[in-house]
């Protein structure tokens, strides 16, 4: 199954860009994804990520892509 995420998205008026996070793990390169206004903003996100980030539930196995 795969998901298509949209190069952007207008929120309330506001273009929000898709953004991607990238690091490596056993040698293996894997990415996440998610939405900011700016790169600028987008590096703001990341650091409160690192600092705040949980596991949320698995949307896969689940089949909840909208919460």
């Amino acid at each position: 199954m795969a998901i298509t995420l949209q190069d952007s998205v207008e929120v309330e008026g506001r273009e929000w860009k898709l953004q991607k996070i990238d690091f490596t793990l056993d040698d293996k390169t894997f990415s996440a994804y998610f939405y900011a206004l700016s790169r600028e903003h987008a590096s703001y996100m990341f650091e409160a990520m690192k600092e705040n980030g949980r596991l949320g539930d698995e949307m896969i196995a689940t089949g909840k892509f909208d919460t």
